[in-house]
């Protein structure tokens, strides 16, 4: 007979807190979140609260969602891609193999999004043939209907504090 691994709860909490463009003070928790982790077997289960909503932040959010954990993606400001909303190149230098990996691991949701939102594609950007240029007023858009399609919670002109 095999016995059943030891389960291990382990928890924690903190606060999310509204806030508007240039506030620095808190104010009453907008809500507050428990987060429990179930460890069995040395396999964790259990939400996961992406803070930052950046072009790294939605991509863990969403990789984290399709490996089947609830997601919270927090956003201080109100349009997720933080600075790509600002830059709108893609795929030049290093983001051009970085592209390319992350398409071939099966992560290419976000590409796939900057790609039809390109006004230009393989353009020579000094030294860089590859290069594309998305317009950053449709890729941030996208990206915000596709998280909350996989069932990403975005919760923004929030931030954590009090985190246990």
């Amino acid at each position: 007979m095999t016995r059943k691994p030891a389960l291990e709860r382990r928890s924690g909490s903190f606060s999310i807190m509204r806030r508007s463009v240039g506030d620095t003070g808190t104010k009453d928790p907008l809500l507050t979140y428990d987060v429990n982790v179930i460890v069995r077997g040395g396999i964790f289960l259990y939400r996961v609260i992406v803070i930052g909503g950046g072009w790294s932040g939605c991509a863990a959010a969403l990789t984290a969602r399709k490996a089947g954990a609830e997601v919270l993606l927090l956003e201080k400001t109100d349009l997720l891609l933080g600075l790509g909303n600002v830059g709108g190149i893609m795929r030049n230098n290093g983001r051009f193999t970085a592209a390319e990996e992350n398409i071939a691991m099966g992560a290419g949701d976000l590409f796939r999004i900057t790609d039809s939102c390109s006004r230009h594609i393989n353009i020579d950007f000094p030294g860089h043939p590859h290069a594309s240029l998305y317009d950053v007023t449709l890729v941030e858009p996208h990206v915000r209907r596709l998280l909350r399609e996989k069932g990403v919670d975005i919760i923004f002109m929030a931030r954590a504090v009090d985190v246990t």
